[in-house]
């Protein structure tokens, strides 16, 4: 299967990487200025959750975080998002300071079991999503709305499922009325925290497609965390790659190869593999230079 070619407006060349790895704060869609976060453990110490970070994301771009558990990727995510405080620094969206879930920017959650509500059909799912989000409220009475659900529904390929209810569907299903939810919001961002981890191999590689057609079809700014590799390779414009234990970033590598990306002669590009032995060759590393 080949994904979808990228938006007819190219994106900003990315900046080019410090020697740490850190991009120099520029303007951007998303600008992330000195950000960290720690913890007081039950004994009272400090945890560092994530150490300082800064960075730079244009509008339209596609980013991967990866790093393996305990880095911080999921704690950078939903600083991003609002959805904690920050201890240092400060995150702009937009022209928007973030210190709070930002209307623009919709999250889909790793567990799609905890994030949906059981007890509501699919359709009432997504208009929940329709009703709380940064776009258009109720659209001309129930029918009209229900018509909306129906589109957001078709767009992520769930047709005639309105009516069903989350535990009747199958692991990548329940994600896609997840994905449909976050879209019927019309964000300017969204986020994905390891969104296609908790499902079968031919279903991931489908909703990876999947995420990039409407990436391209919307134009939305996509920050993707994982800790796969070369799900964040083949996905990506570009790859952030944290230190383990909250340590801050590693690398920030430009994915310089063309979409549409196809799922098998992608990998077997000369590029790619050049990416993903430096890539994986750095975590493995600094992993080693920590134990």
């Amino acid at each position: 299967m080949t994904a979808p070619a990228a938006p007819a407006t190219a994106p900003t060349p990315t900046p080019t990487p410090t020697p740490t790895g850190s991009v120099p704060v520029t303007d951007g869609h998303i600008v992330v200025d000195s950000v960290g976060k720690d913890y007081v453990a039950l004994d009272g110490h400090v945890v560092h959750g994530l150490q300082p970070v800064s960075l730079s994301i244009e509008k339209g771009a596609f980013v991967s975080v990866v790093g393996r558990s305990g880095c911080g990727k999921s704690t950078f995510l939903r600083l991003v998002a609002g959805l904690e405080d920050l201890t240092t620094g400060s995150i702009t969206i937009g022209a928007e300071r973030v210190s709070g879930p930002p209307d623009s920017v919709r999250y889909v959650f790793q567990n799609y079991g905890e994030s949906l509500l059981p007890w509501r059909t699919v359709g009432d799912n997504v208009r929940f999503g329709l009703r709380h989000g940064h776009g258009p409220r109720r659209a001309h009475g129930r029918t009209a709305e229900d018509q909306l659900i129906e589109q957001h529904l078709a767009e992520v390929g769930l047709h005639g499922t309105f009516s069903r209810y989350p535990g009747e569907l199958s692991g990548g299903m329940q994600q896609r009325v997840a994905i449909a939810r976050a879209l019927a919001a019309s964000p300017d961002v969204l986020l994905l925290d390891e969104p296609f981890s908790a499902v079968d191999a031919l279903s991931r590689g489908t909703l990876q497609e999947l995420i990039l057609r409407i990436w391209q079809e919307r134009g939305l700014t996509v920050l993707f965390v994982t800790h796969d590799i070369e799900e964040a390779l083949f996905l990506s414009q570009r790859v952030i790659v944290l230190r383990p234990q909250g340590a801050g970033v590693q690398r920030d590598a430009a994915v310089d190869i063309p979409y549409p990306r196809d799922q098998v002669d992608f990998r077997e590009d000369e590029r790619y593999l050049a990416l993903r032995r430096d890539v994986l060759g750095l975590v493995l590393q600094v992993e080693r230079e920590a134990s």
